[in-house]
């Protein structure tokens, strides 16, 4: 992959992990866009053959995401009812919710209609947020969680509607009865008819409001095709010898009103980064070099109504403790400013920094989660171009 991103220019070539395709798939389905519209938290989750990738969006921007071991594909099947394939990461749901399905027996129509009527309501009782003592149900949906919030147990957001894009959407939102034999149900040779209809009936009984997505089954891959291109302003700071640097991955600040101030923006700082440590802790990004591969990571920080001399200082100085406590084996930091500040915070995080990482900082140009940007070098020594773009895959 890396070698085809440095054979294709400007253009980014990688691969996404579950995080990145979540927010990917809010950006296509339409969900980012309706959430900034509605002003309420809309969850996009986006289900395939093997995942079911959620995003949580708030007015317009992905504020948390959480994937789950949900898909068509988990079950395979022949046409007479025999099971040709179970994911080994559905075994352990399948015994705490006492189903006897084993690998070349048959399971009849009702059997399978239940475990996919149980594994759409453990999707939607993880998708609910957790309780500080959870339940039986709530533990069920833990078993299905994938990534590193499993070992916390970190409850998402309460959302008010449900969007759902992926394959399972397309079946979703069909307007076909539900399938009503095994038959029916292996058309495509595994369960994914019958657990996008079992996940339409549960929504229903549980009284879940749904949204029809812009797009269903492209939509990650339109979300990963949005791209603009913006040059920053001439006040940057650049450490020499880096550039040019492609596929920069970008984590935002949570959205705020622009009336705050520098203590909410650090408040947030340790969860910025713990999510950037997650996001982006795999050495799977690099910059152009083929001799030069080392990790990048970029962070945008949103415009602030005012800043004091004082306040600037403690910010840099919390920026920086948070960024050596949580992507210490980060080597090159990138930071987005949305305000005119990039030079002078360049300078005194360069003190802070000691050397380690390398430093970029630019300015008036917004970014957002999931978004990547390359950047140039600089044109007649004034400006620094910048391309801001997603993932193409």
């Amino acid at each position: 992959m890396q070698q085809i991103a440095e054979d294709s220019g400007a253009f980014v070539v990688a691969t996404a992990g579950s995080d990145l395709e979540a927010v990917l798939a809010a950006k296509g389905s339409g969900a980012e866009a309706y959430s900034k519209e509605s002003k309420d938290i809309i969850v996009n989750v986006d289900i395939g053959g093997g995942t079911a990738n959620a995003a949580y969006c708030y007015r317009g921007n992905v504020i948390h995401t959480v994937t789950f071991h949900v898909g068509g594909r988990l079950i395979r099947l022949e046409p007479d009812g025999r099971v040709n394939y179970i994911a080994p990461a559905l075994d352990p749901w399948l015994t705490m919710n006492w189903f006897q399905l084993r690998e070349g027996e048959r399971v009849t129509y009702d059997d399978l209609r239940a475990i996919a009527t149980a594994l759409s309501r453990s999707l939607l009782s993880g998708l609910s947020g957790a309780p500080d003592l959870p339940d039986e149900g709530d533990l069920a949906a833990e078993l299905l969680r994938i990534g590193r919030e499993k070992s916390r147990y970190k409850s998402p957001p309460i959302y008010a509607r449900l969007m759902i894009s992926g394959g399972i959407g397309q079946w979703f939102y069909a307007k076909e009865e539900s399938p009503r034999s095994i038959n029916e149900v292996t058309v495509h040779g595994d369960i994914g008819p019958l657990l996008a209809s079992t996940l339409r009936e549960v929504c229903g009984q549980m009284g879940i409001s749904t949204i029809v997505p812009s797009q269903t089954v492209r939509a990650t891959v339109l979300g990963a095709g949005m791209q603009s291109t913006e040059v920053s302003g001439s006040t940057v700071y650049v450490e020499a010898d880096i550039l040019p640097l492609r596929n920069v991955p970008i984590v935002q600040l949570p959205p705020m009103d622009r009336t705050a101030t520098y203590e909410q923006w650090t408040a947030v700082f340790r969860d910025v980064f713990e999510q950037a440590a997650v996001w982006y802790g795999e050495p799977s990004v690099f910059i152009a070099s083929v001799e030069q591969r080392k990790r990048v990571m970029g962070i945008a920080l949103p415009a602030l109504q005012h800043l004091s001399y004082m306040e600037f200082n403690k910010l840099a100085e919390k920026l920086a403790a948070q960024f050596h406590i949580h992507c210490p084996d980060v080597e090159t930091l990138v930071l987005v400013c949305e305000q005119d500040m990039a030079k002078a915070l360049g300078h005194r995080l360069r003190l802070l920094f000691q050397g380690h990482p390398k430093l970029i900082c630019i300015d008036q140009i917004r970014v957002m989660h999931g978004d990547y940007v390359d950047i140039g070098v600089p044109i007649q020594d004034r400006a620094i171009p910048v391309m801001v773009k997603t993932l193409a895959f």
